[in-house]
């Protein structure tokens, strides 16, 4: 129990029960979309945590049922965990793409100007000037 500025009991059960549904709501939340944005879940996880640790502080401190402030920093330390692997092999699958990428695109280029260089020896009369009849008949 604390005191207010008139030195009569305040009692401040119920924001440890808000913190608590807070803390749970956030977390299952944040599990729920863990697939779908998992970098926008970690800042939804961080707050459920945030909320379950101060609530569950507070509870103890307090006396009080500590059941919601539990489940909800279990439930947000997981998803937290999860949603950080995946945003990580999510941005790791991306980095090697994109090197892959850059390694097709190169041996595209090499396997064109090998083909381009074939042509220019077996077929030189395509390659001819361009005033040339046979340039114009084709």
């Amino acid at each position: 129990m604390d005191y207010n500025s008139h030195g009569t009991q305040q009692d401040n059960s119920g924001n440890n029960i808000l913190l608590g549904v807070a803390s749970t709501t956030l977390g299952v939340m944040s599990l729920l979309f863990t697939l779908c944005v998992p970098w926008l879940t970690c800042v939804f996880a961080a707050a459920g945590l945030a909320c379950g640790i101060i609530s569950c502080v507070r509870t103890n401190k307090e006396g009080g049922q500590l059941t919601l402030p539990i489940i909800g920093t279990i439930v947000s330390g997981i998803s937290l965990v999860v949603a950080t692997l995946l945003t990580i092999a999510f941005y790791t699958a991306i980095s090697t793409l994109n090197t892959n990428y850059n390694d097709i695109d190169q041996k595209i280029k090499n396997m064109q100007d090998s083909l381009q260089q074939w042509d220019t020896l077996y077929f030189p009369e395509y390659y001819s000037e361009p005033d040339s009849a046979y340039f114009m008949i084709k």
